[in-house]
Formats: structure tokens, C-alpha cells, sequence
């Protein structure tokens, strides 16, 4: 049996070095998870402190700005991960669908929130109650403002110019998208401002 197991090694001399290879790749996977995770570990007390702050703030003065900045603490992870979820409507099905819709959809709905947020905001229905106004605010700047995308879009834009000849179809989205969202601006904030 010994003899097998020398064998063996005469044979694949490397075998040993493979398997504890191995291993150290899985023990490197596990440190790299451990690093990434001891890195995020800062940012989460930074946001927690503020978080903790805001809402000491809130509590103890009576300003809309406190207000708002915990709710905004509150809200403002909602949109991001609306627009993290919309992302999915950006694959390609075909050529003739070249339009990234997830992020178009991400926009516009920012762009109706703010609409909405600014056309109650500039009624002064609120403006009473400093949590009502923070939510405002935290609607108009947290969730409005972390819901749209202009990165995105602008990246979209060079990949359209990159994937397709000529520049026309990015010329199109990029101002399609624009103008759609002034569009839709206006004609909610102008709804939002008549109906409220």
C-alpha cells in the first residue's frame, strides 16, 4: 500500500501542491470577504452617526432641515435600489430594441416625484409642520434624487454611440430623455400646482 501512495507521487509530483493550492485559494477567498466586509464597516457607522444625529437633532430643535435630513436618511436607500431594480429592463432582446428602458423608467419616475414634491412644496400646504415639510424635502432630495440617474444615462449614451453606427441613436436617447422629462415635469408639477 505504501508503495502505491510513492507511486502515486512519482507519478503526479504536483498533486499535494494542487490540493493545498487549493485550499489557500479558498482560504484567500475568505480573507478577501472578510476585508471587504471589515471596509464597509466604517461607512455604515459614518451613515449610522449621521443617521443618529439627524434624528437627535430632529428631536431636540425644531427645524425643518433636521427633519428632513432623517427622513432623507430614511428614504433615500428606497431609491436607489427602485433604480437597482429597474436595471433589469435594460437587457437587450433583440437589435431592434436598443432603447436602455430601466434606466428611462428610473428618470422619469424621479423626474414625477420631484414634480409632485416641488408642486406641494410650492403651494405651502405643509409648511406648518416641520415633519411634513421634511417629507417634502426628503421626497424631492432623498428619494427623487437617489431614484435618477444621470451617470447612467450619459454612460448609456457613449455605449449606444460605441455599439451602433453613427451617433444618431444616442443623440436620440440622450435627448429623447431630456425632453421627455421636462415634459413630464411640467405637466405634473402643473397638475400637482391646480389640483392641490
Amino acid at each position: 500500500r505504501a508503495s502505491m501512495v510513492d507511486e502515486e507521487r512519482i507519478l503526479h509530483p504536483d498533486h499535494d501542491n494542487e490540493e493545498s493550492k487549493v485550499d489557500e485559494n479558498v482560504v484567500m477567498t475568505y480573507r478577501d470577504e472578510l476585508t471587504i466586509f471589515l471596509h464597509r464597516i466604517p461607512k455604515l457607522l459614518i451613515a449610522l452617526a449621521l443617521f443618529i444625529g439627524f434624528l437627535y437633532a430632529a428631536t431636540q430643535k425644531d427645524m425643518q432641515f433636521y427633519k428632513g435630513m432623517t427622513l432623507l436618511c430614511l428614504l433615500a436607500p428606497f431609491g436607489s435600489l427602485i433604480r437597482w431594480n429597474l436595471a433589469d429592463f435594460n437587457v437587450r432582446k433583440n437589435d431592434n430594441d436598443w432603447v436602455p428602458w430601466g434606466t428611462f423608467c428610473a428618470n422619469m419616475c424621479a423626474v414625477t416625484i420631484a414634480a409632485i414634491a416641488t408642486g406641494i412644496n410650492d403651494r405651502r400646504l405643509f409648511h406648518s409642520s416641520p415633519w411634513l415639510s421634511g417629507l417634502i424635502f426628503c421626497l424631492n432630495t432623498g428619494l427623487a434624487g437617489s431614484m435618477s440617474t444621470v451617470s447612467s444615462m450619459i454612460k448609456e449614451t457613449a455605449i449606444l454611440e460605441e455599439r451602433h453606427i453613427g451617433i444618431e441613436k444616442s443623440y436620440r436617447y440622450a435627448l429623447g430623455t431630456c425632453f421627455a422629462g421636462m415634459a413630464l415635469g411640467l405637466a405634473v408639477y402643473a397638475i400637482t400646482i391646480r389640483a392641490v
